[in-house]
Order: C-alpha cells, then sequence, then structure tokens
C-alpha cells in the first residue's frame, strides 16, 4: 500500500488569522478518519473513502473518476492549477468541507448550490470575477471564504446563508455588500478589508454576535448608527479609511480590546469612548487631531495613546 495513513482528530474551533484579516478555514468534524493523498492510492476502494487530499498536485482538471468516491466528506484541491470547476462537482452531494484555494478559476458552476451539506467552502486566492447566485443555497455553510479574487460583487442572496460564522470576502473590488447582511446573525468574524467600499449597511448592526469584524483599507466616510449595538466586538480594524467622524454612542462597544483608527481623516473622538474600559490597544495615528483634541483623547482612555 502506497497511500499515507493518518489519524486526526478535528474540531470545529480555533481560527488562525493573518495580519491581513484573513482566516484557514476549520474542519468539522470530530471523527477519527483517514486521508488519502492521491487518486490512485483512493481507487482501490473507493466507497470507503471520506477524505481526500489532492493539493499542490499540478492538477489542470478534476477528472471524473473523483465521483466514484461516493462517501466522500472532505475534499482538498488547493494549490493546484484549475482553471475551471466542472458542473459534476454538484453531484458530490456528502461533502462537507470543499477548499480550492489558491489555483486559477475565474467562476464557480451552477451546480456548486447542490452541496447542500457543505458547512466549509474556502476558495480564497483565485481569479473570480463573480460567484453563481446558487451559493445562497449552501444553507449548512459555517464558513465562507473568497478572499484574495477579483470580485466586483456579490449576490444579495448570500444573505440567505444565515448559519455562517466566518465570512471573507477581503482584498476584492467590492463596492458594497449586501444589505440583508444583518439576516447572518450568527457571524462571528467578519472580513470585508482590502475592498472599495464607501457605506455599510444599516442593517449591520444585527450582528449581534459578531466579535471580530475586518473593514480597513476601504473607503468608509461615515458609519451607520446601527453600528454602535455591536456591542460583542472585541477586535475592530476600522484602519485606512476615509472617515471623518465616528457615532456618538459608539462608546457602547464596551467588549472591545483592539481599536485600529489609524489613517483615516477624524478631527474629534466621541465622549462616550470613555466607557471602553478594557481596551489593550487602540492606534490614532494619521488623522487630524489638533494638539488641544489630542490632549482631551488622552484623558479619555486608561491606556497610553499615541499620535
Amino acid at each position: 500500500m502506497k497511500f499515507l495513513l493518518i489519524s486526526l482528530t478535528l474540531f470545529l474551533s480555533g481560527f488562525s488569522y493573518s495580519q491581513k484579516g484573513d482566516e484557514q478555514p476549520s474542519n468539522p468534524t470530530t471523527e477519527q478518519s483517514v486521508i488519502y493523498l492521491s487518486m490512485e492510492d483512493a481507487l482501490e476502494d473507493p466507497t470507503s473513502v471520506t477524505q481526500l487530499d489532492l493539493s499542490e498536485g499540478e492538477l489542470t482538471e478534476l477528472s471524473e473518476s473523483i465521483l466514484e468516491f461516493t462517501n466522500l466528506t472532505h475534499l482538498w484541491l488547493n494549490k493546484n492549477n484549475l482553471t475551471t470547476l466542472p458542473e459534476f462537482i454538484g453531484d458530490m452531494t456528502k461533502l462537507e468541507v470543499l477548499e480550492i484555494n489558491s489555483n486559477q478559476l475565474t467562476s464557480l458552476p451552477e451546480s456548486i448550490g447542490s452541496l447542500v451539506n457543505l458547512r466549509v467552502f474556502s476558495c480564497k486566492e483565485n481569479k473570480l470575477a463573480s460567484v453563481p447566485e446558487s451559493l445562497s443555497q449552501l444553507t449548512e455553510l459555517r464558513e465562507l471564504s473568497l478572499g484574495f479574487n477579483e470580485l466586483t460583487e456579490v449576490p444579495e442572496s448570500l444573505s440567505q446563508l444565515t448559519k455562517l460564522t466566518t465570512l471573507s470576502l477581503n482584498e476584492n473590488h467590492l463596492k458594497k455588500i449586501p444589505d440583508g447582511i444583518g439576516e447572518m446573525r450568527q457571524l462571528s468574524n467578519l472580513f470585508i478589508n482590502g475592498n472599495e467600499l464607501t457605506s455599510l449597511p444599516e442593517s449591520i448592526g444585527e450582528l449581534s454576535r459578531l466579535n471580530q469584524f475586518f473593514v480597513n483599507d476601504n473607503k468608509l466616510k461615515k458609519l451607520p448608527g446601527s453600528f454602535v449595538n455591536l456591542n460583542y466586538l472585541t477586535t475592530l480594524w476600522m484602519h485606512n479609511n476615509e472617515l471623518v467622524e465616528l457615532p456618538d454612542e459608539i462608546g457602547n462597544l464596551t467588549d472591545l480590546l483592539f481599536l485600529f483608527l489609524n489613517d483615516n481623516k477624524l478631527t474629534s473622538l466621541p465622549s462616550s469612548m470613555s466607557r471602553m474600559q478594557y481596551l489593550m490597544l487602540i492606534k490614532l495615528d494619521g488623522n487630524n487631531f489638533s494638539e488641544e483634541e489630542q490632549n482631551k483623547i488622552s484623558r479619555l482612555f486608561q491606556i497610553g495613546v499615541t499620535f
């Protein structure tokens, strides 16, 4: 036997974030499993295969023989040379985890919406210019990663993915996010940094479980009034935008530990921010605070502030 037997206990927990606010999708199974690392070995007993990792195999296309793995739940195709994903991918309806990161994909097939048991879908670092409406049919998704592509928009229907806990749309060319994003009430981690957003929808304030929010490196000029309802936030990156003011009651975000506001156009901060008693780090450099305002701001916080 040439295949490599790897026994792993994998848990749905523990995200690893890069400095750009990117994430590593987790594996939702808790069972000990065998991961096959080649088609040749896996095809020796195809019905026993539940996990298949074909990453870094220089694949240019996906063979239809993959359909012989009728019990496949986890498929990794990262770091290949795939330019298309075949329509028959939609026949692999037992898939729970599908990763196709770091390929050359320019589109996804409509049949992707047939993978109704999918819990983790990661397709970052490709060349996607759009994603199909059928993506909204993946209602069991917990993690969706489409970062580092060429997306200019995403379907409004994505707001139907109400079980998502992590959504990554970072490093694209988005000018807006779905107005109904507030329907994703299970979201804990939201990455929309590195786009071309000029505003956020009012419904953003309905994300009552949002814990980490990365919206840096956009073109935001102001925040919606509902933003002050995100009082479960502990990490907020808003640096390198065009913010000229913050909502008066932003001090409602009393659980914040890390707040990045540097490189905006702020001239003052609301006095309500004195209620942010748990702040461990706040970055304010690169704004337009007068010396008088800097003195006022320094008195607001219990930690040191640099300008």
